[in-house]
């Protein structure tokens, strides 16, 4: 699937509340579209719905360094 597939994928899980699969969408997103804030940022809300607050902290440092190359 493409990047866009991915991401309507994952906002589609998302909206359902299946928050596993849709984080899972985010992450193929973010492994497909390494350099793309967006992408760090939908997988790092998903990571802290499901409790993962390490991980989703790790996810927004990301998104802060890529908007800072901006």
């Amino acid at each position: 699937m493409s990047a866009t597939a991915w991401l309507q994928c994952g906002q589609a899980l998302e909206r359902l509340r299946r928050f596993d699969e849709a984080l899972a969408a985010f992450e193929r997103l973010a492994a497909l579209r390494p350099d793309d804030a967006q992408a760090h940022f939908s997988r790092s809300q998903m990571l802290q719905r499901r409790g993962r607050l390490a991980d989703a902290l790790h996810a927004n440092e990301r998104v802060l360094a890529l908007c800072a190359d901006d």
